[in-house]
């Protein structure tokens, strides 16, 4: 998760997927699920709590010990309140203050995500601005030319709250789901 206001969280997390996938993943591609989960968990456990570090606030100390703070959840994760934490107007927010440019396909269509839009034969292979409208969950599409005019405005699909949580309803009696300690890894602690 990033934060807002701190775009380097980002690159931070994608470090992280690309260190524990070279350390864990990476020649065990024919395990089966159950064998590169405890692979995944060791190399997880191995690289905060053994090995030391290269980022700079851990000093070449494991990330654990250079921040104990990890193992104490800010808010530990709970599966049955976590659709009611769950705000889709600050996705829709989130998404409203970005425009995108595409170019159309030569059937009148666009991919916005993974999700196929038309926006007519007549724009075929022109380049196109979309915008999001929170009002009422549409992509709205401008002729690049003048972004004022415009062409279409689709229905968003693919944004429920299902089809980003996973869940319609959190299943009764999962119980605790995840630790503590990569909720704060994904929150800023660069080790």
């Amino acid at each position: 998760m990033t934060r807002p206001g701190r775009p380097t969280d980002n690159a931070e997390v994608e470090r992280c997927h690309r260190t524990v996938t070279d350390y864990a993943i990476v020649g065990h591609e024919q395990a089966s699920v159950l064998q590169l989960q405890q692979i995944l968990d060791q190399a997880v456990y191995e690289l905060n709590f053994e090995l030391p570090s290269r980022a700079e606030g851990c000093r070449g100390r494991p990330p654990v010990t250079a921040h104990p703070e990890l193992l104490q959840p800010r808010r530990p994760f709970q599966p049955e309140r976590e659709l009611a934490l769950f705000d889709l107007k600050r996705v829709d927010a989130y998404l409203a203050g970005f425009t995108w440019q595409r170019t159309v396909g030569k059937t009148g269509q666009i991919e916005v995500g993974r999700q196929r839009y038309s926006v007519g034969r007549a724009h075929a292979r022109r380049s196109v601005l979309i915008r999001f409208d929170p009002t009422d969950r549409h992509f709205v599409f401008y002729d690049v030319d003048d972004p004022e005019v415009e062409i279409r405005r689709r229905p968003a699909k693919g944004l429920d709250v299902t089809d980003l949580t996973g869940l319609a309803k959190w299943p009764a009696g999962l119980g605790i789901q995840q630790l503590p300690l990569p909720l704060f890894i994904s929150e800023g602690v660069d080790c």
